[in-house]
């Protein structure tokens, strides 16, 4: 078969048109790969600045963490002796306590043996040994009553 000669007078321009197609796909080809690689360069820029500003944030977190541990043992420290701080006081308020109860019931009790004392002097000689053995049987509860203060 033989071609029409308007196909044949054409053939030149189309392949023209196809060569241009072509090579603007090439160019295209080739602007596109270099924007990939652009974006390539780009992105490896973004992410070494993301991991300089990691390491930054790692150190700083290292850094509050052991400041971290510091306050909580300060903190436990501190606690610790508030805690004996306040036990030392309570054993000091509790001895004062004692101190004054115990030789405010000493001074009473030994008033109270002392004026028995005079009024058995005062007596007759019968009941003085009966008034005595009175006297030692609250001597006894005087002291066991102090005892028992002394240790509470």
């Amino acid at each position: 078969k033989k071609c029409p000669l308007w196909a044949v007078t054409q053939l030149p321009a189309h392949y023209v048109i196809i060569e241009n197609l072509i090579q603007s796909s090439k160019q295209h080809f080739e602007d596109t790969k270099s924007m990939i690689n652009d974006h390539k360069e780009h992105l490896d820029n973004h992410m070494r600045i993301m991991d300089k500003h990691k390491e930054q944030f790692d150190s700083h977190m290292k850094s509050i963490d052991k400041h971290h541990q510091t306050f909580k043992l300060t903190y436990s420290i501190l606690g610790l002796f508030i805690i004996v701080l306040l036990l030392v006081l309570l054993i000091i308020l509790s001895c004062l306590c004692k101190k004054y109860i115990h030789c405010k019931d000493l001074s009473h009790a030994q008033r109270f043996l002392d004026l028995i004392r005079f009024n058995i002097q005062q007596q007759a000689p019968a009941q003085r040994s009966n008034t005595t053995q009175d006297i030692a049987t609250i001597d006894n509860h005087a002291l066991t009553r102090d005892l028992s203060n002394a240790f509470a």
